[in-house]
């Protein structure tokens, strides 16, 4: 089954998984950067299935970002998380820019949920800024 969500601004407006993923983020920030959309498959991997994730991450912090301590969050309506997956650390994303980042799961859950049943959140723990400047939550 092959899931894409172009509307995650939709997802992340259900206010209470919505507010439910603000409170796992500990501390971090979740305006910094945004996902747009996402492509979920399951897959065959050797002896088991494993979820191939495509995610596009968008730069909402106007600034130019060279590295990221970060996550993105899947969780269901009810505010169950789904996966959770670290944001590659060494992406650069030009202000107001995007980029696209693939990768390989265990967890296959997300390809069988309804798109409309899935809040998508951000969680930035650190940045560092293009300029050398350095962003930590809770500093």
């Amino acid at each position: 089954m092959r899931l894409s969500l172009a509307a995650a601004v939709f997802l992340a407006s259900i206010s209470g998984a919505a507010a439910s993923a603000q409170s796992k983020c500990g501390g971090g920030r979740s305006d910094f950067l945004s996902v747009q959309e996402y492509d979920a498959s399951v897959t065959q991997v050797a002896y088991s299935n494993g979820l191939e994730l495509n995610v596009q991450l968008s730069n909402e912090s106007g600034r130019d970002i060279r590295m990221i301590d970060g996550s993105i969050l899947f969780q269901d309506v009810l505010g169950r998380d789904i996966i959770r997956i670290a944001i590659e650390p060494d992406q650069k994303i030009a202000a107001g820019g995007s980029v696209k980042q693939e990768g390989l799961y265990t967890n296959t859950r997300l390809a069988d949920v309804a798109p409309e049943d899935v809040v998508v959140s951000t969680c930035v723990r650190g940045l560092v800024y293009a300029d050398g400047e350095v962003f930590k939550a809770g500093e």
